[in-house]
């Protein structure tokens, strides 16, 4: 969390039920309102590997990735695919994102991957880093046979997809980044890794905690998924995550060089990611659009799914061809 002490977000006084800025030049904010051409997109037929064709929506399956099993379902039956990359601690399997994923389902096929070591891809082994995650997104993307696929991703999902664009330019065709994870990563001091690692073993203190994320009163069922799939993460891994894996990762230099459309859609209300970090990465890409809520936090969208998947949607949707010269 951004914040020891928790701010008391009731005090924002936003008129506007969200603030839209739209950066799309590396000059001040102000100046930014220049014409950007933008680069073309064309949605052909998307090939994918046999294997893949014959999955049954919302069945989880396995694919070898980097000596690895990973668990993806696939669901919907749209023309267009989207990889989608669950939070950290969560999975983009089964529950958690099941209201996203219904609302995207009617326009998209959505390839959902659980990163190794979390969902039903925990059991892969204790080694596991954001570097080897941001491989398995690249590699599962080719394996699968995707075609520029277009990519989701909540919090360390949206980390884990900018990293994957700027490793592999070309892999992705737009992205819209949910509430992300900042490039520079989180800074955590001892004892604060030491109380979230306490709370593991209270499961009452644990849904207490998680309750801190949402703007809205969760129910106990999602608060069990929460916690269930929390704990998939072994202890060991999700230790060393955050006393290492956070705070030794920076890809904010490579940043200025993605060149596809980026899409942020953040909540001002998070108090997991700082909103001042996501703005500063959306100000850092050359062609990124940033929708910020006012009264939306770190999990908009399970919280808000249907909202959510709209600028989704939208974002996707206005891309077309690219005809345009601004978004």
């Amino acid at each position: 969390f951004h914040d020891k002490e928790f701010p008391d977000q009731g005090n924002r006084t936003e008129s506007a039920s969200r603030i839209v800025a739209i950066r799309l030049t590396h000059e001040k904010a102000e100046a930014a309102t220049e014409s950007v051409a933008i680069i073309p997109i064309e949605f052909g037929d998307l090939p994918l590997a046999a294997q893949v064709q014959t999955i049954c929506e919302d069945n989880v399956e396995y694919i070898d990735i980097n000596e690895s099993q990973l668990a993806f379902e696939v669901t919907g039956e749209g023309v267009r695919d989207i990889v989608f990359v669950h939070g950290y601690l969560s999975r983009a399997t089964e529950g958690q994102y099941r209201g996203l994923k219904r609302e995207l389902s009617r326009e998209f096929r959505i390839f959902c991957l659980d990163m190794r070591g979390h969902g039903g891809s925990a059991g892969v082994g204790e080694r596991v880093t954001l570097g080897q995650c941001t491989e398995d997104i690249i590699s599962f993307v080719r394996q699968v046979g995707l075609s520029r696929p277009l990519y989701i991703g909540h919090s360390m999902g949206g980390y884990l997809g900018l990293a994957a664009a700027a490793k592999a330019p070309g892999l992705f065709s737009a992205m819209a980044l949910l509430t992300p994870a900042s490039s520079k990563g989180i800074q955590l001091e001892s004892e604060q890794v030491e109380q979230m690692m306490s709370l593991r073993a209270d499961p009452a203190q644990l849904d207490d905690f998680n309750r801190l994320s949402y703007v809205r009163e969760v129910s106990q069922e999602d608060l069990d998924q929460l916690r269930n799939d929390s704990l998939l993460v072994s202890d060991s891994v999700h230790e060393r995550w955050m006393r290492e894996e956070w705070s030794n990762i920076n890809i904010s230099t490579s940043l200025p060089d993605l060149r596809i459309p980026v899409l942020f859609v953040n909540g001002m209300k998070d108090v997991v990611i700082n909103p001042e970090d996501q703005h500063a990465d959306a100000m850092s890409i050359p062609n990124a659009k940033e929708v910020i809520f006012a009264n939306e936090g770190h999990m908009f969208p399970m919280e808000a799914p249907e909202k959510c998947a709209g600028e989704i949607a939208h974002f996707f949707g206005s891309l077309g061809g690219f005809s345009e010269t601004r978004l």
